[in-house]
């Protein structure tokens, strides 16, 4: 990998190839070994030693494309903020997890297989304490500012979102070839720690330029979110049996509250499903808008609350009112979907007549019953429903001392 000196005996014996700034007494090679070994008792009481070591420094795209695409990448939190990653083969990878499950590690080779979040969450502790040994062995070498403060944490599903996350530095790549509980298996780990630690931090104007650069990338990057209409449990004997035609059944609840999903399976936000210009389209809902419309503000009636989402414009222009829950609109046929509880109706019928029987409590008499009527007999979409607000009428004097409930108080309504 990287260049490689060859020393004399009696260089050797003087200590001549030791990069001072290192230490003469502890290199990296011995730190990883020792480190690899006691890391690997300590945690899981498994026979582990160093077979092999190589290292070199690498810009970080050249990283990139020296890191295999199929072994687990597991970021790793270091001092001030920095990143490393962890490279862990699947050899590797089933050692930690057989010596965890079944008390040993089988004497094959592993099959290859994608690794999952719970193959990160067992490796873990094994990275983190490889870290903790090798940062006390050069603790008191020139080596502690890259060797020292790092830990293991949260696995990275693929090379591109790693170069998102990595610093623009050179790295010290550490290839590391492990023997597993005495021949059974053997393993890849690769290690890669910025070369010259944390880099330094700017000040003043190069600071203020440096973090408008900053702002500028990362707000040019691509942020992937996926639109989950519905999620349905079924029997693998029925999955396996599917065939052009079948229909699953979704309530039709589910159009109201589709659930906006990161990469990582984290829900950022709810929205509506509907259609603007012939194309399926979603209206995203602020957190007030999943409570009953008596409760909501007249912020959360409104068509988007960006502002409850990170790195969101919150002027973002709205969407226009089509996408009001149409269920004729969608392939799967009406019929087919199951019935609602009353109680839910209203929001999706597209009129008043069917709200929930609280509202008769309205009196009949004086001007404000006679506008409850009309409102009521009035035959509205629901697209105008995100537009009305109701808010209480103010308590007078001489109805403080009315037995009538507060809660059967007339509402006054204002449609904007």
């Amino acid at each position: 990998m990287g260049e490689q000196t060859k020393l004399t005996a009696l260089q050797r014996m003087a200590g001549a190839g030791a990069d001072a700034r290192e230490g003469a007494g502890m290199t990296p090679a011995k730190a990883f070994r020792l480190a690899l070994s006691k890391a690997a008792e300590a945690e899981f009481a498994l026979a582990l030693q160093l077979s092999g070591f190589a290292q070199d420094r690498l810009k970080l795209d050249v990283l990139l494309d020296n890191l295999p695409k199929e072994s687990m990448l597991m970021l790793l939190d270091g001092p001030d903020g920095s990143r490393a990653v962890a490279a862990l083969d699947i050899q590797l990878v089933a050692a930690l997890i057989e010596v965890q499950t079944i008390g040993y590690v089988a004497a094959s080779s592993a099959n290859p297989r994608p690794t999952t979040r719970t193959d990160s969450i067992m490796c873990e502790p094994f990275v983190s304490r490889v870290l903790q040994e090798l940062g006390g062995h050069l603790s008191t070498t020139g080596a502690a500012r890259w060797a020292c403060g790092f830990s293991g944490g949260e696995r990275v599903e693929s090379l591109r979102h790693l170069g998102l996350v990595l610093e623009d530095v050179e790295y010290r790549l550490f290839q590391l070839t492990l023997d597993i509980a005495e021949g059974a298996k053997t393993g890849t780990l690769l290690l890669a720690l910025p070369a010259e630690g944390r880099a330094k931090t700017v000040s003043g104007q190069d600071g203020a330029d440096w973090g408008l650069a900053l702002e500028r990338a990362v707000n040019g990057s691509r942020a992937e979110i996926n639109a989950v209409l519905y999620r349905l449990n079924m029997p693998l004997s029925e999955v396996t049996g599917f065939k052009p035609g079948d229909l699953l059944q979704v309530p039709v609840a589910a159009i109201s509250d589709v659930a906006l999903e990161a990469l990582d399976g984290m829900i950022v936000g709810r929205a509506r499903l509907g259609q603007q210009q012939g194309f399926r389209a979603v209206r995203i809902k602020g957190e007030e808008a999943q409570n009953r419309i008596a409760a909501a503000t007249t912020d959360a009636m409104g068509a988007v609350n960006a502002t409850g989402l990170p790195g969101t414009d919150p002027h973002t222009p709205q969407m226009p009112d089509t996408l009001a829950a149409d269920p004729a609109a969608f392939d799967a046929p009406v019929s087919e979907l199951p019935q609602m509880p009353s109680d839910q109706a209203a929001p999706l019928a597209g009129g008043l007549a069917a709200m929930p029987p609280e509202t008769a409590a309205l009196p009949d008499d004086g001007p404000e019953g006679e506008q409850a009527a009309d409102l009521a007999a009035t035959d509205m979409d629901m697209a105008d429903l995100a537009d009305i607000t109701m808010s209480p009428m103010p308590m007078q004097q001489d109805l403080q001392s009315d037995d009538q409930s507060t809660e059967a108080m007339p509402m006054e309504l204002e449609i904007s």
